[in-house]
């Protein structure tokens, strides 16, 4: 393994002169009228907001980097508390894999921010935040046999208030660099006592792309999400086939921008796929080499923005693409249904 660890040193060099991100995303006007405000935390993490229903995913803000991935620490509670808005009304947090920087801030963001949320992961990161007392009681593992897989529909699951649903997609975690994943990408079986000791040894575990749906008083889709922590290879990740009221159009898709050319066809399978209305980039800065707080943001080492862009406008000629910045909201309209 100690290899692997030495190559993502190496590979995190560049970063350091990477480009600032580019002009040719396209801004979205704010809007007064109905609409979903989707508040871009960092890397995975999103708040959705629809009114007093709002669903997470994936908060993380602590972004260690260089050398201490290897080294012991945990989550940075000044920063958190500083960046991380409150979440009491937040009822569910989707995580949809198990490295660092997608639920080591978890635990303490699940306390102190989101004391009712329940979490919802793979058997790894149940069994890895398991080691959690707080959270005892709270997290829920997603089976394999109830995530969509292929075009074969999963399991929805909805929220308290019936007003917020979810199904999980089996996906995949793209390789790092030069094809090789950096970071364990192993499970975990047993559930822990002691959470990793480093960001470096959280463990991937399956992967889980999510659609998430907003419904009005009569349970109908009024604004449907694709989201994805991870890119995934083609026939993954995809849209099952679904019938009757579920069957509804994607109002946005977030893709994860980092690592996007690692795998083939990407992000061009996914948007043929979930054919969206709007394109949104997420999990795209550089999160291996820079602080939250640094600016500007630079994008994740060995990733083109514009040529992210480029094959994104391809499969969506007519298409909004917007690439926000951590901590900025957009206010997306709810459109008319057909």
């Amino acid at each position: 393994m100690m290899p692997r660890a030495l190559l993502l040193l190496i590979a995190l060099l560049p970063a350091a002169c990477a480009s600032e991100p580019s002009n040719l995303f396209d801004t979205l006007k704010p809007t007064e009228g109905p609409h979903v405000e989707l508040h871009y935390l960092g890397n995975g993490g999103w708040i959705m907001r629809r009114g007093p229903d709002r669903i997470a995913t994936a908060p993380f803000v602590s972004n260690p980097h260089g050398l201490t991935l290897m080294f012991p620490g945990g989550p940075n509670k000044a920063l958190i508390d500083e960046v991380v808005p409150p979440m009491r009304d937040v009822g569910i947090i989707l995580i949809g894999h198990g490295h660092y920087d997608h639920a080591m801030d978890l635990p303490y963001v699940a306390t102190t921010k989101a004391p009712t949320a329940k979490i919802y992961g793979s058997t790894t990161v149940v069994n890895t935040l398991a080691a959690v007392p707080a959270l005892d009681g709270r997290l829920r593992e997603i089976k394999a046999a109830d995530a969509a897989s292929g075009t074969r529909p999963g399991q929805w699951v909805t929220n308290e208030t019936g007003r917020i649903r979810f199904m999980p997609l089996t996906s995949t975690h793209a390789p790092h660099f030069l094809g090789l994943k950096l970071i364990p990408w192993w499970t975990v079986d047993e559930k822990q006592t002691k959470l990793p000791c480093c960001p470096y040894w959280w463990k991937e575990g399956q992967t889980y792309a999510f659609l998430i749906d907003f419904l009005d008083a009569g349970g109908n889709v009024e604004f449907r999400v694709y989201y994805q922590d991870a890119a995934s290879k083609p026939g993954f990740g995809i849209l099952p086939e679904l019938e009757g009221r579920d069957k509804a159009p994607v109002d946005v898709a977030i893709l994860c921008v980092a690592a996007f050319n690692q795998v083939d066809n990407n992000p061009e399978h996914i948007l043929d796929s979930v054919k969206p209305r709007r394109v949104v980039g997420g999990h795209w800065e550089d999160f291996f080499f820079q602080s939250y707080s640094a600016r500007p943001f630079r994008p994740a080492f060995g990733t083109s923005l514009e040529t992210f862009h480029r094959r994104a406008r391809a499969v969506s000629p007519s298409r909004p693409i917007h690439l926000p910045e951590p901590g900025t909201k957009l206010l997306v309209p709810i459109e008319t249904r057909r």
